[in-house]
């Protein structure tokens, strides 16, 4: 399926699709998304949790988050020793679990995509 937005929806959407990637992220963090992901999940319900998250944590702390991540991924990632626990700790009181941060990054994406009139497979925005 193409996942493109219909001219009914720019308006709909406008909100979510001024947001980066990582915002998207943190805002279906701040939902009541669940941890485990489901592909079949349908890209309106992944935008209704992204609009959850920001009525909960708003714009500004969304964006905190992802400055928090960006600056944390690589270090722990490639750090070594302290440098990688530091950067580890600082991931896990952001978003909780590997399996939440995931599923959050695995949707945002999908979501970005769709809102970006990219082609995906799962799912139409409508």
């Amino acid at each position: 399926m193409t996942a493109t937005i219909t001219e009914a929806c720019p308006r709909r959407y406008a909100d979510l699709a001024a947001l980066r990637y990582g915002e998207l992220s943190a805002l279906l963090n701040a939902s009541d998304m669940p941890a485990r992901k489901d592909m079949s999940t349908d890209v309106a319900q992944i935008a209704a949790w992204a609009r959850q998250g920001l009525d909960r944590i708003g714009i500004d702390q969304a964006r905190r988050t992802d400055a928090r991540t960006r600056a944390a991924n690589v270090p722990a990632a490639y750090g070594a020793g302290a440098v990688k626990r530091t950067a580890a700790a600082e991931l896990r009181a952001v978003w909780g679990t590997v399996r939440r941060r995931d599923t959050a990054v695995d949707y945002a994406g999908r979501l970005h995509d769709t809102l970006l009139g990219r082609t995906t497979v799962w799912g139409v925005l409508a």
